[in-house]
């Protein structure tokens, strides 16, 4: 071996030599300038999030629009004001309105009366009316029934007798006619009248004679005179109540020969069998009773029956269309809601479809957005929303999924689904049109133990972490992860506690080795093997950190 050769050598032995010590040094001074980073194991909530974007809209709102043409007589809103559903927001004046609007509002207040009618029943006084039509229609058909009865089967003998009556009636109003008193009483004032003439003719006669005969005799002339004019008062008397008495015995005696010939009829056709005319006649007369009766009886039945649905529907559906039509002279609320625009002022002339008043309910607020297909199943309606506005970033607002609708989109080659997230009751700070940031908790577990993901390190398909045991001593411990998220992970098995401190980075040091621990979102750095696989189904996206 040259010299030359040999000097090499001892320059390359002592340059190692220097090298493997200038390496420790360095390595010592590394491990002193580095302390080791830990962070305690604790007990906690954690969760799993879907993240999305959408939109905050209001579930329901409308712009309402006039339906018929008129002055604007009233505005009863302002811009901001809550109103219930079905409340007047704006008028049309009445005296601008058409004929045929003005006849929709008469034709509602017909309809809403007669729905009142059908709710209410009929009144005591027109049941008391169809009671009694129902009993003059019996009457009648009773009556038409006998006289048909009558003419299908003649009495004869009935009829024989009513001949045989009316045949007595007849010779008694004759008998009555001859033994009239008054005739008598007549003829005794007639003779009485003649008796009293006669005497006064002869004292008349004596007078022309011998004038002042009758004052020389004792007053005979005169009381001649004046029996003859009771005579002639008695006699007219008389005369006028044989008169009387005669018309009403040739009256009596006139209708008791009608009776007989209508009984000598009577007997007759009873005699001779049913007539085919007067069949058909009361036939006809019964049939219409009949159906008088059944008419009668159904009004009645009606009457005392309760409303039934069909009379309630068909009149509230009366109103429905009456309403519908009348409603058009104003603007009323379809909904709840508040007043976002008014579009119109006092006295402005509107036509059909001219815009007047937006109206959108801000009880609850939602937003859709857009999950995909890798997380759709994770989504569930009533799952807690965390919700964040660039309007208020320092706020977090909470919603819920409302719900998953279950027809997707494909766009360019991805397939998302819609999820309604719905705010209830929402912050002032949150209005329809802003853009929200959602986080969909799909996963939460409480009072579990929780570890860094930094302190999980993976070797040989183990999942392991570094204890700190005292006095810059570490110890390796074996941990069966459940869920995680972004930054932190849930022990389910292994000896780790809450307390115990891991460490996340920096250089431990196990009995008389060392080891370099390398800083890292759940992965073994250097030594360790590949990233810390997300169990329990978890996605990426915000969570709830743990409570210390």
């Amino acid at each position: 071996m040259s010299r030359r050769i040999v000097t090499f050598l001892i320059v390359g032995v002592v340059l190692a030599g220097g090298g493997y010590f200038a390496y420790q040094w360095l390595n010592r001074s590394t491990t002193a300038a580095t302390p080791l980073q830990t962070a305690p194991v604790t007990v906690g909530t954690i969760s799993t999030s879907v993240s999305a974007s959408g939109t905050i809209a209001a579930p329901q709102s409308d712009t309402l629009a006039w339906e018929t043409t008129g002055t604007i007589a009233k505005i009863n809103v302002s811009v901001g004001d809550i109103v219930d559903a079905g409340a007047p927001l704006a008028e049309l004046d009445p005296d601008s309105l058409s004929a045929t609007v003005i006849q929709a509002e008469a034709d509602l207040l017909a309809a809403q009366a007669a729905l009142e009618d059908v709710l209410n029943g009929p009144s005591a006084e027109e049941i008391a009316a169809a009671r009694l039509a129902v009993i003059e229609a019996q009457e009648a058909v009773t009556d038409t029934q006998r006289s048909l009865n009558g003419v299908l089967n003649p009495n004869v003998a009935y009829y024989k007798e009513q001949y045989t009556r009316a045949q007595e009636d007849v010779a008694a109003a004759q008998a009555s006619v001859e033994a009239d008193q008054y005739q008598i009483s007549l003829r005794s004032a007639s003779d009485a009248l003649a008796v009293a003439k006669s005497n006064l003719e002869h004292w008349e006669r004596l007078e022309n004679l011998y004038p002042g005969y009758g004052q020389q005799h004792g007053d005979g002339y005169v009381n001649a005179q004046n029996k003859y004019a009771r005579a002639v008062e008695d006699y007219n008397v008389a005369l006028a109540s044989s008169q009387q008495s005669s018309i009403s015995n040739v009256n009596a005696l006139t209708d008791a020969e009608d009776a007989l010939t209508t009984a000598e009829s009577n007997l007759s056709a009873a005699q001779s069998g049913p007539n085919s005319a007067d069949v058909q006649l009361y036939t006809a007369q019964l049939e219409q009773a009949l159906a008088v009766l059944a008419t009668a009886e159904e009004t009645l039945a009606d009457l005392l029956a309760q409303p039934d649905e069909q009379a309630i529907a068909e009149a509230e559906a009366a109103v429905a269309n009456a309403e519908e039509a009348a409603d058009k002279t104003r603007i009323v609320a379809p909904f709840g809601g508040t007043v976002l625009g008014i579009y119109n002022r006092i006295g402005d002339r509107v036509a059909s479809g001219t815009t007047a008043i937006v109206l959108a309910d801000l009880s609850s607020l939602e937003i859709q957005v857009s999950v995909s297909e890798v997380d759709v199943n994770l989504i569930a309606p009533g799952q807690t929303v965390s919700i964040t506005v660039d309007a208020a970033p320092d706020a977090t607002y909470t919603g819920a999924v409302d719900q998953l609708i279950a027809l997707g989109s494909s766009s360019s080659g991805v397939v998302t689904f819609p999820v309604l997230v719905n705010i209830p009751n929402p912050d002032a700070a949150l209005k329809a049109g802003m853009s929200a940031a959602v986080n969909i908790i799909v996963d939460e577990r409480a009072a579990v133990l929780l570890v860094p993901n930094k302190a999980i390190r993976v070797a040989n398909g183990e999942r392991t972490v570094t204890v700190m045991t005292g006095l810059g001593q570490t110890q390796q411990v074996a941990v069966t992860i459940g869920l995680t998220n972004e930054t932190y992970s849930e022990v389910t098995s292994g000896s780790l506690k809450e307390g115990d401190r891991v460490v996340i980075s920096g250089t431990t040091t196990s009995g008389s080795s060392s080891t370099t621990e390398q800083q890292g979102s759940g992965f073994g750095g250097i030594l360790g093997g590949g990233g810390i696989p997300m169990d329990g189904g978890g996605a990426p996206g915000g969570g709830m950190p743990p409570s210390p």
